[in-house]
């Protein structure tokens, strides 16, 4: 049972950025034709707040893609950016939800572009996730975890096999 209340007390933390209450969307591309480019100018310049809408990229390729897709859990070897959409805001801001849609509208609009999802930035909204996430390794990955942890004790929405 301590490893479970601790679980739970470092999931409490995710939602939070340096004391900010944060919604975070993400995706990888594997690269970023001249319409994506377009999207991501007009949202930071059309975004409510400066502050409180940020887009961050994570620079991938190099060693990453060198290790084949197969070879480990992670599939998304081919995409050269993961692409975040955060929006941030001090608890009790009466403009959270405004920012809070500014990251999905923005999502919704990058969508069509992403090639995957990073596991590690767990999105609860995510559709197909498990593609999304795993592509053609979930199967695998599915019979590992139910050889080792047939009780299903390592799980959450979001897990293999969930």
């Amino acid at each position: 049972m301590p490893w479970l209340r601790d679980v739970e007390h470092e999931h409490n933390k995710i939602n939070t950025l340096y004391g900010l209450d944060v919604h975070i969307r993400s995706g990888f591309f594997v690269n970023m034709p001249g319409q994506l480019v377009d999207i991501l100018h007009d949202a930071i310049a059309n975004a409510p707040s400066k502050g409180n809408c940020i887009i961050d990229f994570d620079h991938l390729a190099g060693r990453i893609a060198d290790v084949a897709s197969d070879a480990t859990a992670y599939v998304n070897r081919a995409a050269r950016t993961n692409l975040q959409i955060i929006a941030t805001w001090e608890q009790g801001d009466e403009r959270a939800d405004e920012f809070k849609k500014w990251a999905d509208d923005l999502f919704t609009r990058v969508e069509p572009f992403m090639s995957g999802n990073y596991v590690n930035y767990i999105d609860s909204d995510l559709p197909n996730w498990q593609q999304r996430y795993y592509g053609a390794n979930y199967d695998r990955l599915l019979a590992v975890k139910e050889s080792v942890d047939p009780q299903h004790a390592f799980s959450f929405p979001q897990s293999i096999g969930a």
